[in-house]
């Protein structure tokens, strides 16, 4: 091998080794900015009384979300989707009454997002919810939700009573 052959060699190890930063870098930056269960609870849930729609929910189609409240409306943010990135907020609903909420939200079909006229419906004893999300072409999907945190949503709010609260009582 004769000095230019060798140094093309070189500068192709050296191109090559550069790609591989940049795309390590890559994982490293998604594995670090991603939204855990942990961290969604940790950022949008800690510390206050939390509303029935509120918590960490998954849903039959295998995807996870935190609901927040945020201002004067209820956030739908992903933790885990088999489309959407993770952190996205997807949706914004509104507290009709106490387990009765509306809004918007996105629906998939195949790999596109459509949004979605969206209610949920949660459940009395607030582990479970039921949601439809219909589309502007008029497809309807069915959603059931189990919260996975906080596992007892009554126990978890009792942490923060207020004497407001004991006078309801």
């Amino acid at each position: 091998m004769n000095k230019e052959n060798a140094l093309k060699l070189w500068k192709l190890i050296q191109e090559e080794k550069a790609i591989v930063a940049v795309l390590l870098g890559l994982v490293w930056c998604t594995n670090v900015f991603a939204l855990s269960q942990q961290s969604a609870i940790d950022q949008y849930l800690s510390g206050r009384k939390l509303d029935s729609v509120e918590g960490i929910w998954g849903n039959n189609y295998g995807n996870i979300n935190v609901i927040a409240k945020m201002e004067d409306s209820y956030s739908l943010i992903v933790i885990q989707h088999h489309i959407e990135r993770n952190g996205k907020n997807v949706g914004s609903l509104q507290k009709g009454n106490e387990n009765y909420y509306y809004g918007t939200n996105e629906s998939y079909y195949g790999k596109s997002p459509y949004p979605c006229s969206f209610t949920l419906k949660v459940s009395v004893d607030g582990n479970s919810a039921v949601a439809s999300c219909t589309d502007d072409r008029g497809y309807k999907s069915l959603f059931l939700y189990s919260r996975i945190w906080p596992t007892d949503l009554i126990v978890h709010n009792e942490k923060f009573k207020t004497k407001k609260d004991v006078v309801k009582e």
